[in-house]
């Protein structure tokens, strides 16, 4: 699958100094050396991204039809089967103050997906007796390893719906993650456009949703609270403290709060907070 992605050219190069397993991230800058991650681990390679190399990502990336996939570009990454996801930077293109594409793309970064079957045990007494659960995390923590484990061992109990708007828990075509028999996916597509429909649609008991935007996505988890549903989410943050202080109205629609650390390995538990919860 990463050799199709790459070519066999750059595949080979990079797994001659980098073996496949335990890659995390490729980034492909251009004129500048690649640099790989292994964990937390970051790698220069004896070589330099060339815009040969960077185009034929995207071409095969995108399945050699780049306007295809505009509306994943102007939001900064394009969906590979199995779930990759790759970030794309260079020059853009704004209409109407929004970034509406890329005139050129000329960096890459190829995030590489893992599954850690179990990584939830840890929380057994919050996916045994379940309440709505945020998960706060910093880059490279594992929240979405951790958010697919539980989403997988909550399955086994409960009815759960993923609205996976980046295809990175469920993982897309030719995924490699066994969530089990009783997960329905929603995949690639904005949260705000599907999640009243999954409501009366699906019946779901559970709703999982990654890296929320707080000043987006909050009419969202607003409507599932009032629905009844349960609700394990994920955002982007440190600091639980920072981040209910920023956005005091997040913890009331959350009874527990899990903050994720890389220190002194990715995916360790730094605390469990209980909010008040409705």
């Amino acid at each position: 699958m990463l050799k199709d992605l790459l070519g066999g050219e750059l595949y080979n190069a990079i797994v001659s100094v980098c073996p496949e397993q335990g890659l995390t991230e490729i980034r492909l800058r251009l004129g500048l050396p690649v640099a790989v991650r292994v964990g937390l681990n970051r790698k220069v390679l004896p070589f330099i991204a060339t815009k040969k190399m960077i185009d034929g990502v995207v071409a095969r990336a995108t399945g050699f039809s780049l306007y295809s996939r505009q509306d994943e570009i102007k939001q900064g990454f394009i969906h590979y089967s199995g779930g990759i996801r790759i970030g794309v930077a260079g020059k853009g293109i704004a209409e109407g103050g929004s970034l509406v594409g890329f005139s050129e793309i000329d960096s890459l970064n190829i995030r590489l997906p893992h599954e850690i079957k179990g990584c939830s045990d840890r929380l057994s007494n919050i996916i045994n007796n379940f309440e709505n659960t945020l998960i706060v995390s910093p880059p490279f923590a594992g929240k979405t390893t951790l958010i697919r484990d539980m989403a997988r061992a909550l399955a086994k109990n409960y009815d759960v719906v993923i609205v996976d708007e980046r295809g990175e828990i469920g993982g897309g075509e030719g995924s490699i993650y066994d969530l089990g028999s009783f997960v329905d996916i929603v995949g690639n597509v904005p949260k705000t456009l599907v999640t009243e429909g999954i409501i009366r649609s699906m019946s779901p008991e559970i709703i999982v949703l990654d890296e929320l935007s707080p000043e987006k996505d909050m009419k969202i988890v607003e409507e599932i609270s009032r629905s009844g549903i349960k609700l394990l989410a994920s955002v982007h943050s440190d600091s639980i403290e920072r981040l209910t202080k920023a956005l005091p109205h997040i913890a009331r629609h959350f009874c527990y709060g899990v903050l994720l650390s890389n220190k002194p390995s990715i995916g360790s538990i730094k605390s469990i907070v209980r909010f008040r919860g409705d």
